[in-house]
C-alpha cells in the first residue's frame, strides 16, 4: 500500500499537476482577449445608442482610453511567447476566444460603419476617430505583425 501512494504521490500528481499548467499556458492571453471583447462590446452598445454627435465621440474616446490601458499588457506577450508569432493559426488553448474577437470585430466594423454621416463629419467625432487611429498604431520600434509586413 506504502508502495502505491508513493506511486501517486511521485508519478501521477505531477502529471496531473503539468498537464492542468499546459492548458494554462496562454491564461493571461485568454484574460486579455475576452477584457477586448468586453471592451468592444460595450463600444458597439454604446454606437448604437448615440444619438448625437458627442455620444458618438464619448463611446469612440471610451473606447480609446479602454485601449490605453490594455494595450501595455497586448503588448508584453509579444515577447513572452515569441513562438506565436511564427504559428499560422492560434494554439488550441487560445482558438476560441480568437473565434470570439472575430465575431465581435465584425461587429464593430458594422456599428461603426453605422455611424451617420452627419455625426462622423462633426469635428468632435473626427478628434476621437484620430485620436483612436493614432493609439492603435504601433510605436516604430516594435516588430511589425505579419499582416502588416504584407500591406507595406
Amino acid at each position: 500500500m506504502r508502495k502505491l501512494t508513493a506511486i501517486f504521490c511521485f508519478v501521477i500528481i505531477p502529471v496531473v499537476i503539468a498537464n492542468g499548467q499546459c492548458k494554462k499556458r496562454y491564461a493571461d492571453i485568454n484574460d486579455a482577449l475576452t477584457e477586448l471583447i468586453k471592451m468592444q462590446e460595450t463600444y458597439i452598445n454604446a454606437i448604437q445608442k448615440a444619438k448625437t454627435a458627442e455620444d458618438v465621440a464619448k463611446a469612440i474616446n471610451d473606447y480609446a482610453d479602454s485601449f490605453t490601458q490594455l494595450r501595455p499588457k497586448i503588448e508584453s506577450f509579444e515577447g513572452k511567447y515569441p513562438e506565436l508569432k511564427e504559428a499560422k493559426e492560434p494554439p488550441e488553448e487560445l482558438k476560441e476566444n480568437f473565434a470570439k474577437l472575430e465575431q465581435s470585430a465584425m461587429k464593430l466594423t458594422l456599428a461603426s460603419k453605422s455611424i451617420s454621416k452627419e455625426h462622423i463629419s462633426s469635428p468632435v467625432v473626427q478628434q476621437a476617430i484620430d485620436r483612436l487611429v493614432k493609439l492603435s498604431r504601433r510605436p516604430e520600434s516594435s516588430v511589425p505583425m505579419p499582416n502588416e509586413e504584407e500591406n507595406q
